[in-house]
């Protein structure tokens, strides 16, 4: 009826792939994740021309 040994090896190649699936986006969440923690921390960039300047006297 039915080939039990090429079913089963079908079975582990469908579960390594959805792992490797799982397993990336994992990894895709987590970076975007941290990259917007570190997004909101960071300190502001002021341009130069809008920070204070210091007179050339001093």
């Amino acid at each position: 009826m039915v080939d039990r040994a090429s079913l089963e090896i079908l079975g582990f190649i469908l579960g390594a792939v959805t792992a490797v699936v799982f397993a990336v986006g994992v990894i895709v969440v987590r970076s975007h994740v941290d990259t917007q923690l570190v997004v909101e921390h960071r300190v502001p960039v002021v341009p130069a021309s809008l920070s204070a300047q210091r007179s050339p006297g001093t």
